[in-house]
């Protein structure tokens, strides 16, 4: 997988050449300024709508709510007693994604510089991979894949923050949810991995080290 630095900038790449196309067209109203600064109302559209996409792929992703092979599966694992429940999840995502959806806006309406738009290459890193989770956990029913994914995701989230804090503090403040959630989601996932595979339980036995 590539760092979300160097994902984040072939993206902006990607983007620039294609607002570079389209000056001069009928969309140019629309367009970012010479600056790199968004209209508000398009920054608002962008924002608005890649948080709703996202959020219609997670709902539509492979999960207990919408399989009840799932949720069967999902009951019998072994979980720690910390594990949210179900309504705690379906409650937490949505605010995740508002908060995102704020910190895009406050990043598209800034002019451009280098910390500015890696803030929003890293976001766009971020918004996309919050689908795959269930994909693998859920959907491919793969504990360590799921455990590699959220490890990602954690470099990811706090990459933002990080780059965030340099372009647009309130834009880093709306990126801490994510951080946290994915956070308690880290030690999650490895909890439950440690319950639930019994390659992981093995290696995690004293004896095993001395082995």
């Amino acid at each position: 997988m590539r760092p979300p630095g160097r994902l984040a900038d072939m993206l902006l790449e990607v983007s620039d050449a294609v607002f570079n196309r389209l000056r001069g067209s009928p969309l140019d109203p629309i367009l970012p300024e010479e600056d790199g600064r968004f209209p508000v109302a398009t920054a608002a559209v962008v924002a608005v709508g890649a948080a709703l996409v996202v959020g219609y792929l997670g709902f539509k992703a492979p999960g207990p709510q919408n399989d009840p092979a799932i949720d069967r599966w999902y009951d019998r694992l072994k979980k720690p007693k910390a594990t949210p429940p179900d309504i705690v999840f379906g409650l937490a995502w949505p605010i995740i994604e508002g908060c995102l959806a704020f910190a895009a806006y406050r990043l598209l309406t800034k002019p451009s510089d280098v910390w500015r738009n890696r803030s929003l290459g890293v976001l766009a890193v971020n918004l996309t991979s919050i689908p795959t989770f269930s994909k693998v956990f859920f959907g491919k029913r793969d504990l360590r894949g799921a455990e590699a994914d959220v490890v990602a995701r954690f470099f990811g989230a706090w990459s933002f923050v990080a780059a965030a804090w340099n372009a647009d503090r309130p834009a880093a403040l709306a990126g801490l949810p994510l951080a946290l959630w994915i956070s308690f989601a880290n030690w999650l996932m490895a909890d439950i991995l440690r319950r639930n595979d019994p390659a992981a339980r093995e290696a995690l036995k004293p004896d095993a080290a001395a082995r």
